[in-house]
């Protein structure tokens, strides 16, 4: 008996590159003992319900997309309860996640890659009960991620982020951010940015090093970003980003399982580049091997 795989694909994703290889992507699957339902998706939180009505019957979802459309397939196979191996194909604007991974955005190259890799466990975190794959982040540059035109996003990728980030970085302001972590640590600082992620990039704006990821211990890695007290300081900041530098003191970095955030004002947050909504305060958890990613 055929083995049956349920095929998301976002046409606009990638600036829509995927389309033309529905064929030959079907024609991989088959070759490999699958029949194929594929599925374009429907636009936003919609997405989520599709998804789940979907999944029945299926031994394999193949996501051809952005990092949204991942985050909304996850959230959908998360409430739905479903035990089924993933397999994503990044054709977003930045991809943060899939370059993590060592994932290809090669369609036909990445449908080979599933069909012949074991799935492995993957932790994802949830936000104020949101299930989020690999960043949830607050402060400087996170409205950009879900702001910037899709259409700078295809043009320019990351550098839209960028670009519009330095555009609204004249209306942001630091603030205290206090945060508890499970061990009943605090911090309390001034800061520009927090991120929490199971990713070698945070935010588009950290990279850690390969040593300082797991994608399965249940951990996720804690980033703030204190706000510069003067030119000095800010110039340090630069260098220790552009560096990649989480030992320096221009940045506070450590690894937990659960975190609290708390503010003194609304703060707008990003869930895999998505909008998270504003909170005065949220929990972050990590849920250990929650997922099982074909990588």
């Amino acid at each position: 008996m055929s083995k049956r795989a349920l095929i998301l694909i976002n046409p606009v994703a990638g600036r829509g590159t995927a389309k033309s290889k529905v064929f030959d992507m079907v024609n991989v699957f088959a070759s490999h003992g699958f029949t194929s339902t594929v599925l374009p998706t429907l636009p936003g939180d919609l997405l989520i319900g599709q998804v789940k009505d979907e999944l029945a019957g299926h031994d394999l979802l193949v996501i051809v997309g952005g990092d949204g459309t991942l985050n909304r397939s996850v959230n959908a196979i998360m409430h739905s309860g479903a035990e089924i191996p993933v397999g994503y194909i990044p054709l977003g604007s930045t991809n943060d996640f899939g370059k993590s991974l060592g994932l290809s955005s090669n369609v036909l190259k990445a449908c080979e890659s599933i069909c012949e890799k074991e799935p492995n466990p993957i932790d994802i975190g949830c936000f104020d009960g949101k299930y989020f794959v690999y960043i949830a982040c607050t402060g400087v540059f996170t409205e950009a991620s879900y702001a910037t035109p899709q259409h700078l996003k295809n043009a320019f990728g990351h550098s839209a982020y960028l670009v519009k980030g330095i555009s609204t970085l004249a209306e942001s302001h630091s603030t205290v951010y206090r945060v508890e972590t499970s061990d009943g640590k605090k911090y309390e600082c001034e800061c520009i940015f927090a991120s929490v992620s199971n990713s070698l990039r945070a935010g588009g704006i950290v990279k850690l090093p390969k040593s300082a990821v797991s994608f399965d211990d249940g951990m996720f890695e804690l980033i703030m970003v204190p706000t510069p007290k003067n030119a000095i300081s800010g110039t340090m900041l630069v260098a220790d980003v552009l560096n990649s530098d989480i030992t320096s003191k221009s940045l506070i970095y450590l690894k937990s399982d659960r975190f609290r955030f708390e503010f003194d004002m609304p703060h707008a947050w990003s869930l895999d580049g998505e909008n998270g909504g504003e909170t005065l305060s949220s929990e972050i958890s990590v849920i250990e091997k929650a997922i099982y990613l074909i990588r």
